[in-house]
């Protein structure tokens, strides 16, 4: 299906990226390219794949490059469709096969997408203005006993305290201090901004992370090898999710 053309010049709530001006030099539209997905059971598509159902049809709102929809249509034999704002994220997933529309969620008309069996908000809802507005609106698109997966990075990540604690709260062209962020999330804050919208929670579970720049950076860490340095990550994310987890991931169904 051909994507569908927006402005030339987009407002920041077409293209987020936008947001980074005058934080960093420049982000990169391809920065969060994931050639080969990956299915690792402590890592966002690993969790998200193992929630969504066999043959569902999915929607996943600010599909980015589009490897968890390429996941969950391989793996777990969806019907997937995206919808992103950025051109050049389109472009990048309409050469994959993937169904996508270049368009925001408010430009999405039930009558011709239909509705979903999951919507998605995936990395997404931390570079809204409004997300409350959002995620409401995102109602019009569940299928009767459907379900919404949320995931944002956790503000309250060790690494983001540890730099606080020496007075820093620099941001960066990608990762949970990504200069298009506009908002920040500790469990807490997700959980509550989904009841305000309308939702019950079924599942919560973090992200690991073990990919994130602290790890191949920060001392101790630095100088571990993966293989030692991983499974510790991935502990700690069990234990202490609060500290750990880089990213909360959410499974929610509307209220009755």
């Amino acid at each position: 299906m051909p994507t569908v053309q927006v402005p030339s010049t987009p407002s920041p709530a077409q293209d987020p990226d936008r947001a980074a001006a005058g934080f960093v030099a420049a982000v990169q539209p391809l920065r969060y390219n994931t050639p080969a997905i990956s299915f690792d059971p402590f890592e966002k598509n690993g969790i998200v794949a193992r929630w969504v159902p066999p043959g569902s049809r999915v929607l996943d709102v600010g599909c980015g490059m589009g490897a968890t929809l390429r996941n969950l249509r391989d793996a777990r034999q969806c019907e997937v469709v995206g919808l992103e704002p950025n051109h050049s994220r389109a472009a990048a997933v309409d050469e994959t096969g993937v169904c996508i529309h270049e368009m925001t969620l408010d430009q999405a008309d039930p009558a011709s997408l239909g509705r979903f069996d999951v919507v998605m908000f995936l990395d997404v809802l931390e570079h809204m203005a409004n997300p409350h507005e959002v995620l409401v609106d995102a109602a019009r698109l569940l299928a009767p006993g459907a379900r919404l997966i949320v995931s944002v990075p956790n503000v309250a990540h060790w690494s983001v305290r540890l730099a606080l604690l020496f007075g820093r709260f620099d941001y960066t062209d990608a990762g949970i201090m990504d200069a298009t962020h506009l908002r920040w999330f500790t469990r807490k804050t997700v959980t509550y901004m989904l009841h305000a919208a309308g939702y019950e929670l079924e599942s919560y579970e973090v992200s690991a992370g073990t990919w994130l720049t602290a790890y191949r950076q920060v001392w101790p860490w630095r100088w571990m090898p993966m293989r030692l340095k991983a499974p510790l990550v991935r502990l700690g994310a069990r234990l202490a999710p609060g500290l750990f987890g880089a990213q909360h991931i959410v499974s929610a169904v509307r209220k009755e």
